[in-house]
């Protein structure tokens, strides 16, 4: 090295006086600025009331996030950003340990519940109230975690309680949470669906392609909308194939269910399409069995082989229930199960009727009614019925009286095509007597009927006769098909000269009571729409049964002596209109044509392929 000249040592000592300034003023600086920083430090701790041995235990980590805190909860207040945004939710999920946020729930519309629920049990009595307040104000947000130590909390978030209280917009959810949560739920249902259907198709044995179809039903009835996606995905191409390669009979089974919910309907096997259509009536079901007996008489078919399509209301819904698989009863079977049914129902003294009727708005033990249904129309899905081969579409109808008006609604055992709607609300994601008790909920007789989201009563007082709605149906499960016969069957209607002579007594006295079942039959009455559709249909497609009755029985009715006049009565109806019987019998039983065959098997080979039209 080079030896320093006198003039290098001048310059050295001025260089090293320049840095011994620059570093006084630099550490006079830092001092400054850190009188600053303690000033602002002891601000926020005082804001939020932390006690001294709680600083001695924080580590820098700590500090930063307490620090955070300070300053969302800052501009929170300054700002007036309610509801809280999203940084704040994610900020909070961040550090579990020190805030006690593990989750958020969201529960639909609730607004979010105030940070408080995170608070110290061992409040003071007064803070606790208020707390508790301000819960009632703003339902559950955020779940605390089991391993945070909470007695650091309540101060911290207090005065966020108190203004998410007095806020006017804390109980509004941000459109953001509704919306994200609402894609992420479709996002997740489209991915489960699209995986079920995939390894459905890459499944090797028998066992495990059943157990996956198993999975595909279970998630179709969970979440409906999925079939739109199942059809979308070639889930009706793939089924079909299946159902052509796999051979045994629970395979064939599990197919047939899997088909009905993604909203396929297998071609018809006549020429057109069949239905039937039961009227409500109580005890007066039994005009209607006297007639399907009479009926597979001259045919010489089951009723379920006969038709393709069978509605009921009420008394139509418990014979069709019985008629239908599982149960697959007889006609003989179902008149004595019928009267059995209604001697064990409406066998009751006044005095528990009247009690019944106060307390829950039926004379007749409901609850019994359940049992009995449980126990002859027994607790399969609906949907499982489409596993017997000779199962038809079946639908059970009930009023929602908790709307804003009166609708109907129809418990289906099959799902519509995803690109059709109908114009009544419904579903097949119920049990067969659940379906069976909300359509026979008749008003003062049983009590409503609560099923998920709706309030259920006896259809008929609105939908007496379902023919209408059957036929809507009908056409948009076969959009291509014509109907080929449509029976219809009443419960009974009074004799002309009975009904006028009732009108003139009854403008002499009108009580109270007589208002009220006026009105009732006015709404359940039946003939109106057999007028309509007795001038639309043709008469070779249409046929009406509803046999004239020199006494309409209450539907309670259980006397052996009246309930033999009723059978008489039918009976001598039936002589009388053999040859309609006739005549309905042969329409029913119209073999398809040649062409009609070709049509339906290349129908059948364009849905197999995935072709589209």
């Amino acid at each position: 090295m080079r030896p320093l000249t006198p003039r290098g040592v001048m310059s050295l000592s001025k260089g090293i006086r320049h840095y011994r300034k620059c570093m006084c003023q630099q550490t006079r600086h830092i001092n400054a600025q850190k009188s600053v920083n303690d000033g602002a430090l002891e601000a926020t701790l005082s804001k939020l009331k932390m006690s001294p041995s709680h600083v001695k235990n924080k580590s820098l980590n700590d500090w930063k996030v307490i620090v955070t805190v300070k300053n969302l909860l800052m501009r929170l207040s300054n700002e007036k950003m309610l509801p809280l945004k999203n940084d704040w939710y994610l900020m909070l999920q961040k550090f579990p340990k020190l805030t006690g946020v593990t989750q958020i729930k969201f529960k639909g519309s609730d607004s979010l519940e105030s940070a408080a629920s995170l608070g110290n049990p061992a409040l003071k009595s007064a803070q606790q109230s208020e707390i508790t307040k301000t819960k009632a104000a703003v339902p559950a947000a955020v779940a605390p975690a089991e391993d945070v130590d909470k007695s650091r909390l309540p101060n911290v978030f207090h005065g966020l309680t108190q203004r998410l209280a007095s806020s006017p917009s804390a109980t509004t959810v941000p459109a953001w949470v509704t919306d994200s949560k609402t894609k992420l739920m479709k996002e997740r249902t489209v991915m489960r669906t699209k995986h079920i259907i995939t390894s459905i198709s890459s499944a090797v044995t028998i066992q495990s392609r059943v157990k996956r179809l198993e999975d595909l039903i279970d998630h179709l009835r969970e979440y409906p909308d999925a079939q739109i996606v199942a059809a979308e995905s070639g889930a009706i191409s793939l089924l079909l194939q299946l159902q052509r390669r796999m051979k045994d009979d629970v395979s064939q089974a599990i197919l047939r269910e899997s088909l009905a919910l993604v909203g396929y309907s297998p071609p018809l096997p006549k020429k057109g399409i069949r239905i039937l259509c039961i009227d409500g009536g109580g005890i007066r079901g039994l005009v209607v069995i006297e007639i399907l007996k009479e009926l597979e008489r001259l045919s010489g078919q089951k009723v379920h082989k006969l038709f393709d399509y069978i509605c009921g209301v009420s008394t139509g819904a418990i014979i069709l229930s019985l008629m239908g698989p599982p149960t697959g009863k007889s006609l003989s079977e179902i008149s004595d199960l019928y009267k059995e049914m209604s001697i064990q129902l409406f066998k009751q003294n006044s005095l528990r009727g009247m009690s019944n009727l106060v307390m829950t708005h039926g004379y007749y033990d409901s609850t019994f009614f359940e049992k009995l249904l449980k126990d002859y129309a027994g607790e399969f899905m609906l949907t499982q019925t489409n596993r017997d081969p000779n199962c038809p579409k079946l639908a059970s109808i009930s009023a929602v009286v908790n709307k804003k008006q009166l609708v109907p609604h129809i418990f289906r055992n099959y799902s519509l095509p995803h690109s059709k709607k109908s114009k009544y609300v419904g579903g097949n994601n119920y049990r067969i007597w659940e379906a069976v008790r909300a359509s026979g909920a008749a008003p003062t007789v049983f009590a409503e009927f609560p099923l998920g989201e709706f309030l259920h009563q006896d259809g008929g007082i609105m939908v007496n006769n379902p023919t209408a709605v059957a036929i809507h149906e009908a056409s948009l499960l076969w959009p291509d098909s014509e109907i080929q016969c449509v029976v219809s069957c009443g419960t009974g209607r009074l004799t002309p000269i009975k009904t006028l002579s009732d009108e003139v007594s009854g403008l002499a006295s009108s009580s109270w009571r007589q208002k009220f079942y006026r009105i009732l039959d006015s709404a359940t009455d039946t003939e109106a729409v057999h007028t309509a559709l007795e001038d639309t249909l043709p008469k070779s497609v249409y046929f009406r049964f509803n046999p004239f009755l020199s006494e309409l029985l209450a539907m309670d009715e259980i006397r052996p002596e009246k309930i033999k006049q009723l059978l008489e009565e039918t009976g001598m109806y039936l002589q009388r209109n053999e040859d309609k019987m006739r005549s309905a019998s042969k329409a029913l039983l119209e073999e398809k044509t040649m062409v009609q065959n070709i049509l339906n098997f290349l129908k059948v080979q364009t849905k197999t392929l995935g072709i589209q039209k």
